[in-house]
């Protein structure tokens, strides 16, 4: 669960405050990364026999439209609905980001050296509480009342979200695995129900039974697997792992959902196509596996690819400042201190930028190359995290299990973390 010291320490009214950080890539991207990545796993598996045979590429070929609907449900029936509680709400908003400065402080201009120290966060979230909960906040504009990091509400937790996301699919494709003698697909839709627990207890959300069928099991793995796939997202894209989320220090305030948001669903309909052919790109996937790569072997290894993936994303955010100022900008907004989150709630004493609209021809052109390039790296390294999940999962028989044989996941109850 939440650390339970922790989450006592986040007011239940700071999750309006909060939404605006845990959006990713807004419906059409994270719609895009999930879909792309389901067609991509086949190309991971390669030339092993065993992963055809078994129909691994196919059992996410089949489901990409699915993944994509997945991959919103974060940002959609967990975020932005009535008839989740307010306690959901404020769970949910830290776990989309991940505040790299308030771990490192502020980088200086030897950006190697600062990934660095990133890529040797711990990937134990109990490590990352005993480091750094109660100590003081190392960013020049906090506010005192702020001073003092809360870990889960401060610098957020996506990386850890992923790992307990994994590790749960991995547990529904093992449990898959052990019930494959006995399994019948079309005779266990007559008796199905998705195994998730939506209740905030002592119990982990997912867990393999004994009366869970092997039916029951692919489909927590589907479902698990598609949410997942938004976390993965939200870490490819550079706003979602840095305090300067919004752009607010340099006065570029307001860029987080034009560029995620406005600029994407403003690009053509060649997006999908462009991303998934620079996903396929020799030099693109041999530069990204070498930057993501962890020993699988090892344990939290997906909090690393995360944490990776969060660095990868890092070294780009001031490439992506630039181009705001270059393509869209008309009129710099309110510049503030780095860690100043005022912002959020005084909103009535800051000015955002002002930008041309999202539409304009030269936006649209000065973003799109760097945006393809953010959306494959997403759909790239959800694929990867997948396929391991698979792998780890005992490489469970799913060449029976085509686009019909389970239940469409149309929504997953909120997910409670459980570190």
């Amino acid at each position: 669960m939440v650390h339970s010291k922790v989450m006592k320490l986040i007011p239940l009214t700071l999750f309006v405050s909060l939404s605006l950080q845990a959006y990713g890539w807004g419906e059409r991207g994270h719609h895009l990364i999930g879909k792309n990545a389901a067609l991509l796993v086949a190309d991971l598996a390669g030339a092993s026999k065993e992963a055809k045979n078994k129909g691994v590429g196919s059992f996410f070929k089949d489901r990409a439209l699915q993944m994509g609907h997945l991959a919103n449900i974060p940002d959609t029936s967990w975020k932005e609905s009535t008839h989740q509680d307010k306690k959901v709400l404020s769970t949910n908003g830290p776990t989309h980001y991940v505040d790299l400065e308030i771990f490192n402080g502020a980088p200086d201009k030897d950006m190697d050296s600062y990934i660095k120290k990133v890529r040797s966060l711990s990937p134990e979230f109990s490590e990352i509480l005993k480091k750094y909960q109660g100590q003081d906040n190392p960013l020049p504009g906090t506010p005192a009342k702020y001073k003092k990091i809360n870990v889960y509400k401060d610098a957020g937790t996506n990386p850890w979200r992923v790992r307990d996301l994994y590790e749960a699919m991995v547990k529904a494709f093992r449990c898959a695995k052990s019930k494959e003698d006995k399994s019948d697909l079309r005779k266990e839709r007559k008796k199905w129900s998705l195994p998730l627990l939506s209740k905030h207890n002592k119990r982990a959300f997912y867990e393999c039974s004994k009366k869970q069928s092997r039916l029951e099991a692919l489909s927590a793995a589907i479902a698990i697997g598609g949410v997942l796939g938004h976390f993965i997202g939200d870490l490819a894209q550079p706003y979602h792992v840095t305090i300067n989320f919004d752009g607010w220090e340099g006065g570029n305030g307001g860029v987080h959902e034009y560029m995620e948001s406005d600029v994407v669903k403003n690009l053509g309909p060649e997006l999908e196509t462009d991303v998934l052919n620079k996903s396929k790109e020799a030099p693109f996937r041999k530069a990204l596996e070498e930057d993501l790569k962890v020993d699988w072997k090892a344990k939290a290894a997906s909090a690393s690819f995360a944490i990776h993936l969060a660095a990868n994303s890092y070294r780009l955010l001031g490439e992506a400042l630039r181009l705001d100022d270059k393509y869209a900008i008309v009129k710099k907004g309110t510049d503030v201190t780095t860690g100043d989150k005022s912002f959020l709630f005084e909103k009535e004493k800051f000015k955002p930028a002002v930008r041309k609209p999202a539409e304009t021809r030269e936006v649209l052109a000065g973003h799109k190359p760097f945006l393809i390039n953010r959306l494959a790296v997403g759909s790239y390294a959800l694929a990867k995290i997948w396929y391991q999940a698979w792998e780890e999962g005992g490489k469970p028989q799913l060449s029976d299990a085509n686009g019909v044989s389970i239940p469409y996941a149309l929504d997953v109850p909120f997910l409670w973390p459980t570190y």
